[in-house]
């Protein structure tokens, strides 16, 4: 069977049909293609928190190991009033005894928000409420202070997985005293939304004066059991 050929229709007409020359149409194509383009990219944007005051300590160059992270923590919003939509509480996992020093940080990150309807959207952070040992009470929180870095990874120290955090996007950062907590998020998100974040909580390093001090009673430790051996060699 022969193929039936179509005659090419001249782009002079095609131009006269669409009400436009050639060169315009070829005008108004481009952009309509640089606004898709504009879109696409807006659309492949994460909405995430606006960005808080930085929390000043401990900073990145601060932390140290052991390290524990949860790659996924979903909370959804359970309560709202006065503008205020606050998250179901979040408890805390990590083992006694796992982080040695006098307090535990926790930084939030990579976060991601949904309305009742799944759609995503973009949220502020209002507060954080921890609850420890019968008590509730708000600590000083903020964005986590990169210190000049421009991202931050953390290692699990058991399991090895990895969470990245950059410096242009939104972190929450805050520290409570070493023990079992929970915490609940006040956002401007309302009822039935949600929020999808990761979590980090390294060891930080000791402060200065707590170093200070921890070293000056580990000489005086060695000091003593020194002097014990050398009364009992004599």
């Amino acid at each position: 069977m022969r193929a039936i050929m179509t005659p090419a229709i001249p782009r002079e007409v095609i131009a006269w049909l669409l009400g436009s020359t050639w060169e315009g149409w070829i005008a108004t194509v481009k952009t309509i293609r640089r606004f898709l383009l504009l879109y696409a990219f807006a659309l492949s944007l994460p909405l995430a928190a606006s960005i808080l005051p930085v929390l000043p300590h401990p900073n990145a160059d601060e932390l140290t190991t052991p390290v524990f992270l949860q790659t996924f923590a979903g909370l959804n919003i359970t309560s709202f009033s006065n503008g205020v939509g606050t998250t179901e509480p979040f408890f805390d996992t990590l083992p006694p005894g796992a982080i040695s020093g006098p307090i535990i940080m926790s930084i939030l990150g990579n976060f991601q928000a949904f309305d009742p309807f799944g759609n995503p959207v973009s949220f502020n952070i209002l507060g954080v409420h921890v609850t420890q040992n019968g008590s509730t009470f708000t600590p000083a929180f903020g964005s986590f202070d990169f210190a000049g870095h421009p991202s931050v990874t953390f290692t699990d120290s058991q399991t090895f997985d990895t969470i990245t955090f950059n410096a242009g996007d939104a972190t929450l950062a805050f520290s409570v005293p070493n023990g079992q907590f929970q915490f609940t998020i006040d956002t401007d998100l309302a009822l039935g939304s949600s929020i999808v974040s990761q979590i980090t909580e390294p060891q930080p390093m000791p402060e200065p004066m707590s170093l200070l001090l921890m070293t000056t009673g580990l000489a005086v430790l060695t000091l003593g059991r020194w002097r014990r051996l050398r009364h009992k060699s004599r």
